[in-house]
């Protein structure tokens, strides 16, 4: 897509809000085009090996887990925050039909997981990794892997993150400068959603995702919204490979792809 590929080499702020003004119909048209399964981003991410959930309305049995596909709130790599209530209708229409595959690869020798239920849940934000009080809506399957090799890497906490392929259906362009009044009226309608608020006052735009079509869930090395992680009911007792293992933090460079 030319028109984001514009964008991407933009180096000044300024510029890159009035670029993204005058072209807000075709960039918009280009996201959709494009849809999203593929991560960029630059992050600090700090998250343990399986995390539990006080809050997760969801029995799993020792080879389940509930993976976090999006979570609600976070501006990601591609500008992007998913607004609450975004994912209700689609999961409500094809949520039993959602392929649970590796990398966004569409094929099936990459299906490793049975999808036991996919649904959207209220989750306590530093359940997904983030240091801030409050809750978030996430959008997840209940899984139950079929391939060894990817069952032993969820029990070992190998697997950190989760991406969805998606398309979007409605999304709003949001700048923070009042010289740009329709937009300045969606940041402030929204921007108050957002958990990362300083990443996206940083750049001084994002895109409200008001409504979105999930694809698949992926297992990803790096997604472009990191707070991704597979989670495990609290009031269950954790595999016992992963009881002995302490919380890290993993400070990862990803590079800049794209917006």
């Amino acid at each position: 897509m030319l028109v984001l590929k514009k964008l991407e080499e933009i180096t000044d702020k300024q510029d890159r809000l009035s670029f993204l003004f005058q072209n807000k119909a075709e960039i918009k048209q280009a996201k959709k085009d494009l849809g999203k399964n593929f991560a960029t981003s630059y992050s600090v991410y700090s998250n343990g090996n399986i995390s539990q959930s006080k809050a997760l309305n969801v029995e799993l049995e020792n080879d389940e887990f509930y993976i976090v596909g999006n979570s609600v709130g976070f501006f990601d790599s591609h500008k992007d925050v998913s607004i609450r209530g975004s994912w209700d209708k689609t999961v409500s229409e094809r949520g039993d039909r959602i392929p649970i595959i590796k990398d966004h690869r569409m094929s099936v020798d990459n299906l490793f997981a049975e999808n036991l239920g996919t649904s959207i849940q209220e989750i306590d934000i530093r359940d997904l990794g983030f240091d801030k009080e409050g809750t978030t809506q996430v959008v997840g399957a209940k899984i139950k892997p079929i391939d060894p090799i990817m069952l032993e890497k969820y029990s070992s906490g190998l697997i950190k993150e989760h991406s969805v392929g998606l398309r979007y259906v409605q999304l709003d362009l949001a700048i923070n400068d009042p010289e740009f009044d329709e937009e300045f009226k969606a940041w402030n309608q929204f921007a108050g959603q957002i958990i990362n608020i300083d990443d996206a006052m940083q750049k001084g735009f994002f895109w409200a995702v008001k409504e979105q079509k999930l694809i698949e869930i992926s297992a990803v090395v790096l997604g472009s919204n990191p707070y991704t992680p597979a989670l495990k009911s609290l009031d269950k007792e954790p595999h016992k490979s992963t009881q002995k293992v302490e919380p890290t933090t993993i400070n990862r460079l990803r590079i800049l792809k794209g917006f």
